[in-house]
């Protein structure tokens, strides 16, 4: 089984963090149909802390089975009832880790400098695929039959190198990465368009910049 500080625990529904019963049985190592089945046997306790959400998920068979929705107090209370193996300690350790850093990030996206420094990155960003537009015009008339695709592989060179998955699930920190992240890409493509460089040459000089950025 995966370490679970390698694994999404926490979740986000608008503002509201939760976890599944798919997630919980696979970080405490056990069967989803015991934690379906814990979870329908004590329903009525869960549900003193909220309704308990359910969906349908399709396994390889083809079978479809519910998995539960569970905010933090749910889940606290459903691992109460599990035995305390090293595993199940281990996770719930790092499960109560990720609710509270899911807690505080919720604060931080309510604040004005988040939102702030999301908005200006929303226009870097706008201004990044304007030249990313210009680059791919550019090399489709050096010959490139896929230059389409410096959107995507650009984009998502920037979000790596900021570090970010999700960029409305960034920290104010990455984002601020982000902006000057972006702004180097933009720069470097205008000035290698100038001065009629290949467009090859061009994008692996952005390849450089970004290495020397996660160094």
């Amino acid at each position: 089984m995966p370490k679970s500080e390698n694994l999404p625990l926490v979740l986000l529904n608008g503002e509201t963090p939760y976890t599944t019963s798919e997630i919980i049985a696979e970080g405490a190592g056990m069967n989803h149909r015991r934690v379906r089945d814990a979870i329908r046997k004590y329903e009525k306790e869960l549900e003193s802390f909220g309704k308990v959400g359910a969906y349908q998920t399709t396994l390889p068979s083809g079978q479809h089975v519910p998995t539960y929705r569970l905010n933090e107090q749910q889940a606290a209370f459903l691992l109460t009832l599990l035995k305390n193996t090293p595993v199940v300690v281990e996770f719930k350790k790092e499960l109560v880790r990720q609710f509270y850093a899911m807690r505080d990030f919720i604060r931080e996206r309510q604040s004005p400098i988040w939102q702030d420094t999301r908005a200006m990155g929303k226009e870097i960003r706008r201004m990044e695929t304007d030249a990313i537009k210009a680059l791919v015009d550019y090399a489709t008339a050096q010959g490139s039959q896929h230059a389409a695709r410096y959107y995507q592989s650009i984009s998502s060179l920037a979000n790596r190198t900021a570090g970010i998955i999700e960029r409305d699930k960034a920290h104010t920190v990455e984002l601020s990465v982000l902006l000057m992240v972006e702004k180097i890409i933009a720069q470097e493509i205008r000035t290698g368009i100038e001065a009629g460089r290949p467009y090859k040459n061009i994008y692996q000089s952005i390849k450089e910049r970004m290495t020397a950025l996660s160094v």
